[in-house]
């Protein structure tokens, strides 16, 4: 082989690999963009409201004006709305007659973990939209 054909297959060479180097690059830069816009999609982790910090377990709602919020509060075992103490199914039906934009928020007064799953489970059986508080 010639030197002319040496150096002309060495350029060769250096000139693949500084393209697959920038090739390599911006797939790494494109998965990162892609990444990043997954994440930012996600979304709303939690929401500040009232002083409270209240993480969404699930919003259903396809109105665009800001929810309306009917709260539900958990001392112990006890379930209390605002008709007083009442049961977990009268609860569920005391969020539903609030209508489907409404979201409940479920207020954890020293509550019992046991009730708090119970009612959220009654809760996404109906398809009503919850979120849990403080």
């Amino acid at each position: 082989m010639s030197a002319k054909k040496r150096k002309s297959a060495k350029k060769r060479r250096k000139y693949k690999r500084i393209f697959l180097d920038t090739f390599c690059l911006m797939m790494i830069v494109l998965i990162l963009l892609g990444m990043s816009f997954f994440l930012k999609m996600r979304g709303l982790d939690s929401l500040q409201i009232g002083g409270d910090d209240v993480s969404f377990t699930e919003i259903q709602t396809a109105t665009s004006s800001p929810p309306a919020y009917t709260e539900i509060r958990i001392t112990g075992g006890t379930v209390f709305c605002a008709d007083g103490e009442v049961s977990l199914q009268e609860a569920v039906s005391y969020a539903k007659s609030n209508g489907t934009d409404t979201v409940v928020k479920i207020v954890d007064d020293g509550a019992v973990q046991n009730t708090i799953d119970e009612l959220t489970k009654a809760l996404e059986r109906e398809k009503i939209s919850y979120a849990i508080g403080e």
